[in-house]
C-alpha cells in the first residue's frame, strides 16, 4: 500500500504486505501487523496512537517525525535510523534491533521492555524518565543528551561505550555501577 505525500490516514488496519510512506504523512489510531517498512524513508511524518506488531522496520529511516503514544511489539529494527524525532511516551516491547542509530531523538518517558539493542547508538538523545526494562545495550554507544531519571537497572550493558558525565542522573544497579567505573579505569576498594 502506498501512502501519498501529505496524506492523512486514520483507523488503518493492515496485516502483511509492504507499506510505502510519503513525506509529511499523518497516521492516527491505526494498527499494523506483520507489515514491512524495511528500507522505507519517513520524513516529517506524524503518527499518533499507532500500534505496530511483528513489523519489519529494518533499515528504515525516520527523520524529524512526531511519534506520539506509539507501541512497537516484536518488531525488527536492525539498522533502523531515527534522526531528530519526538518519540515521547513510546513503548517498545521485545523488539530486535542491533545497529540502530538514534540521533537527537526524544524518548522522554518511553518504555523499552526486553529489547535487543546491542551495538546501537544513542547520540544526543533525551531519555529523561525512560525505563529500559531488561533491554540489552551491550557494546552500544551513548554520547551527549539527557538521561536524568532514566532507569537502566537490570539491563545488560557490558562493553557500553559512554563517558560517565553523559550518564548524569541515570539509575543503575550496583553491578552496573561497578562495571561503568571499571570501564572508566576507576579502581574501587
Amino acid at each position: 500500500m502506498d501512502l501519498e505525500d501529505g496524506g492523512t490516514y486514520e483507523d488503518l488496519r493492515l496485516e502483511g504486505g509492504t507499506l510505502e510512506v510519503g513525506t509529511g504523512v499523518s497516521i492516527t489510531s491505526s494498527r499494523l501487523r506483520g507489515v514491512s517498512l524495511a528500507g522505507a524513508h519517513l520524513r516529517m511524518a506524524h503518527m499518533r496512537d499507532v500500534e505496530l506488531r511483528d513489523c519489519d522496520l529494518s533499515g528504515c529511516r525516520l527523520e524529524q517525525c512526531g511519534l506520539e503514544r506509539i507501541s512497537l511489539t516484536g518488531c525488527r529494527l536492525t539498522g533502523a535510523q531515527l534522526h531528530r524525532c519526538q518519540a515521547s511516551g513510546t513503548r517498545l516491547k521485545q523488539c530486535v534491533g542491533q545497529y540502530v542509530s538514534f540521533d537527537g531523538v526524544s524518548f522522554r518517558g518511553a518504555i523499552f521492555e526486553d529489547c535487543e539493542l546491542s551495538e546501537s547508538s544513542f547520540i544526543n538523545c533525551a531519555l529523561d524518565g525512560a525505563e529500559l526494562r531488561g533491554s540489552r545495550l551491550n557494546e552500544s554507544v551513548i554520547e551527549g543528551g539527557s538521561w536524568t531519571d532514566c532507569d537502566l537497572r537490570g539491563c545488560p550493558i557490558d562493553g557500553l561505550r559512554v563517558r560517565l558525565q553523559d550518564l548524569a542522573g541515570v539509575r543503575v544497579d550496583l553491578e552496573q555501577g561497578m562495571a561503568l567505573l571499571r570501564s572508566a579505569n576507576i579502581i574501587v576498594g
